[in-house]
Order: C-alpha cells, then structure tokens, then sequence
C-alpha cells in the first residue's frame, strides 16, 4: 500500500553528530575527574590512563560504525566518572576529617596541660612552652610535648594538679609498654559535643575537597573559635555553625553539579562547530564562575542554542539525503531545489522516465518527519486516469522501501509513521502553471547563488 505516507528521516550525519556530541561530552567529564582527583590526590597515574584508554576505545567505536553502541557505552562512562570522583572526595574528606579532628583534639589538650602548669606555679622550659603554643596555634604536631608537659605536670605536688591529669600523664610515660599520645588521644571516648565537632568537621572536610582551603577559611576560623569557647557558649555556636556548613555543602554540591553539566554543554556546542554553537560556548566558560542563579540561566540559554544547532544542522542533513537518494530513484533534483523547499515548507520533482507523474515531500524543515505523496502534472480540466494514478502510486511503495534502504545501509533510518493504501484519498495533481512556478523558483535560487538554509 501506498498512499501519501508520514515518514521519519534520520541520516547518518544526524547519528555521526549525536555521537560525536556524546564523545565531546565525555572528554569533558574525563577532563574534570582528571582535574579533581590530582588536586586532591585520590588517583594515580595509572588510573588515569586506564581511563583515557576506556575513553580511546569509546571513540573508535564511531570509526567502526557502531553508533548504538557508543550512543549506549559513552553515558554509562560519564556516570561512573561522577560516581567515581564523588566516591574519591568522600573517601578523600573522610580522611581529612580524621586529621582535622585530631589536630583540634590536640590543640586542646595542649592548651589544658600548658593552663595547668600555670596554674600549678610549675617552671615550663623556654622551648617547652614555645612547641606548646606552636601546637595550640596547629603549626607543628605537639604529642612530644604534651607528653613531657603530663609528666612535668605530674612530678608536682602542686593541689592544682588533679587526679585525672596525673592519669594523663601516668598513661603517657615514655616507657616501652606505655602508649603514644596518638594513641591515647584516639582511645578516648568523645562526648555529644565531640561528635557535633566531628561532624562539623566532616562537613568542613567535603567543602575544602572540593573548592580548595582558601574558600573554606572563614569557616575554619569560626569552627577554630568553637574549638576555644567556654562551655557555657559552645552549644550555642556548634548548633549555628552546624547548620550554615549543611547548607554551605548542599548548595556547593549543587553548583557544582551544575557547572560539570555546563563544562559538558560548552564541549558539545564546540563540537557542532557552527558560528552560534562557538559563541555560546564561549559565553559558558566565561562565565561558568558567575553567580549559581546566572549558571542555572545560562545553561537554559546554552540548552536551548544547542537544540536550535542541532536542528538545524539534522534538518539540512535529511534534506540533503532524501533529495539524492531519490536523485538516484530517477527523480529530478536541480541545485536550488532545496532552498525552494526551505521557503515553500515543500518540493515537487518529476520523474522524466515516467511521464506525467512525480512525487511531493513536504514539511522537515525544523523536524525530522516528512510527507511524501505522489503527484499527477496535468493541464487544468484535464480528466483524472484513476488506474494510471494507482500503478504510480503503487510503484513509488517500492521505491520507498528502496530509499528506506538505501538510508540504512549508510547508518540512517527511515520510520514510516503514518500510511494511506492505494487508492484511498485521489492523487494530488500539479497543474502546469504550478509546476512552472515550481521550477522558476528553483531556477531563481540557483541562479542567485543562494545555499540552503540550515
């Protein structure tokens, strides 16, 4: 059967496009994980050329023809990179935030042990008491000298000194079967407020992985102040700090979800190489450090380039093709016929092998579905001859599964959607005054030099 039929085009250049797109992607993703895992240390060498060479064998999927498979193959990779790298940083956080906690436990007792050598009247050596404020200051890693402060602090008769402190420094003597402090510091158990601490220190920890110390220095110094206050106070200053470091990490984790997506974005519109798609990836990275509701802004603006790229540039393709494949059908295609159909929103071609009679496509040119149906050229007044209009419409069902064929060989598709049998509505006829202004307007194109519109 074949009537006027509603076809789906998609051409081996849209297909070649899509997955170049996905490739430009992907470089961008690899590209970020790379960045990330070396600032933070989380990836070797090694692993980084594994990746690449995940990333080497994607790509020669596009020269073995295999578009499904790389259309499938590239997401899955970009997905487990952002995995990957997320997993990488928590790890990475985790282990800062040991470190952090720590330090600041260290610090505090440092400064206990120096208080209550004061306190107790005790002499403290120059250099003693100078590696102590280093270590409350967190310049140098002070277990030495928390260790030989317990033990002065013990040899004192002093009142001030109080049986736990005197445990303290029992459990620090520097004798073989006795702990480092290291150790004892990591044995004591941690009260409510230490696991607030902790937290907040975890918090602290996934902020600096990801945008780096100096933009988390107002926060260390507010969680260095929580450290030092009075009891009476700390609740208080935890409960707020705790709160502004969740929304600080939540909002960081989206905006930097988004400026992944507009990094990924920027490469796929350099990668449609056309005058609009390049300047708007420039304004992308130009300002892919702006403000996070200007980012959400422009990766609308960027999105919607792109899809009126990518559009554009499939509409052109389809046309192209299904104008040379029937070309090779036997129709005739002159050079202007396409900027004809652009301005007319359709095309007529003849067939001089089979006189009277030839073939209309319309619509396509901003989607990928088009009409086809055959046409009679007669003079005005002219009678219809219904048995000659079904054997032309009959031949043309073969040579659409011609064309259709014709399309998949070279890696497009063509999808009929929508189909009338023989017969069933009177084939369209084109009087030959429609028909000569047909062929003025694409004899006009032509002559002017005029290309396609994409």
């Amino acid at each position: 059967m074949s009537g006027p039929k509603v076809v789906r085009i998609v051409t081996r250049e849209e297909v070649i496009a899509i997955c170049r797109g996905h490739l430009a992607r992907l470089d961008a993703a690899l590209d970020q994980w790379r960045r990330v895992g070396r600032r933070n240390e989380t990836l070797s060498e090694a692993e980084i050329a594994s990746a690449e060479s995940r990333r080497d064998a994607l790509r020669r999927l596009l020269a073995q023809e295999r578009f499904l498979d790389l259309q499938k193959a590239v997401p899955e990779e970009i997905a487990y990179l952002a995995v990957d790298q997320e997993a990488r940083l928590a790890k990475a956080a985790a282990i800062a935030a040991q470190a952090r906690t720590a330090q600041r436990r260290t610090q505090a007792v440092a400064s206990t042990v120096l208080a209550a050598l004061d306190q107790a009247g005790v002499s403290v050596p120059a250099d003693l008491r100078r590696h102590l404020k280093e270590t409350i200051a967190g310049r140098v890693d002070g277990g030495a000298a928390i260790t030989r402060a317990f033990a002065i602090l013990s040899s004192t008769n002093s009142p001030a000194v109080t049986a736990h402190q005197r445990r303290i420094a029992d459990s620090l003597k520097g004798d073989d079967d006795r702990q480092s402090f290291s150790q004892w510091l990591g044995s004591q158990p941690a009260g409510e407020q230490d696991h607030t601490l902790v937290r907040l220190e975890q918090q602290l920890a996934q902020l600096t992985v990801t945008l780096g110390d100096t933009a988390v220095s107002a926060f260390e110094d507010r969680l260095r102040q929580v450290w030092s206050a009075p009891p009476s106070r700390r609740t208080l200053l935890l409960d707020s700090l705790e709160i502004e470091l969740a929304q600080a990490v939540a909002r960081t984790r989206e905006r930097t979800s988004l400026q992944d997506r507009l990094r990924m974005l920027a490469a796929e519109l350099d990668q449609a190489a056309t005058e609009a798609s390049r300047g708007a990836a420039e304004s992308v990275h130009a300002r892919l450090d702006g403000p996070s509701e200007d980012l959400v802004k422009l990766e609308a603006e960027a999105t919607a380039v792109l899809t009126r790229v990518r559009d554009q540039l499939a509409a052109k393709a389809r046309r192209k093709a299904v104008l040379q494949g029937l070309a090779g059908l036997g129709y005739q295609v002159s050079e202007g016929m396409e900027t004809a159909w652009v301005k007319d929103g359709r095309v007529v071609l003849r067939k001089p092998l089979q006189a009277g009679y030839g073939l209309e496509v319309g619509g396509g040119v901003g989607s990928p579905r088009m009409q086809m149906r055959t046409v009679a050229f007669r003079s005005a007044g002219t009678p219809a001859d219904t048995a000659r209009d079904q054997d032309a419409e009959t031949i043309w069902c073969g040579e659409l599964a011609t064309l259709e064929a014709q399309l998949a060989a070279v890696g497009g598709g063509l999808v009929i959607e929508r189909r009338l049998p023989v017969g069933a509505t009177p084939v369209k006829v084109i009087t030959d005054t429609d028909a000569q202004r047909s062929q003025t307007d694409s004899e006009q194109a032509r002559a002017r030099g005029q290309r396609s519109i994409p």
